[in-house]
């Protein structure tokens, strides 16, 4: 709760989780995170899925917030993340 508000928001939820994952964290590991974005099941995270996890944590965090994110991390530029792009990012090295 970096802002003291008393309660947990998304964007300090999504750096929190992100924070905890390196090079050493298993693919297996990623893989249970990524499925808990993914909630549609479709095999990507998209704003949509980021939307989901964001209200479960009950944070007012925008679609426009969420799809920063989202672009941020899109390494194929296909609107989504996929599992590739998550374990990029998460893990700053290239999926095996």
């Amino acid at each position: 709760d970096k802002d003291g508000s008393g309660a947990l928001e998304f964007n300090e939820f999504y750096e929190l989780l992100t924070a905890r994952f390196s090079e050493n964290t298993t693919k297996e590991e990623l893989e249970w995170v990524f499925k808990l974005f993914d909630t549609d099941n479709t095999g990507s995270i998209s704003v949509d899925n980021m939307r989901a996890v964001a209200d479960q944590v009950g944070d007012q965090v925008s679609d426009d917030e969420l799809g920063d994110i989202v672009l941020k991390n899109d390494m194929n530029n296909d609107g989504t993340l996929t599992f590739e792009d998550f374990y990029n990012v998460l893990t700053k090295k290239s999926f095996d």
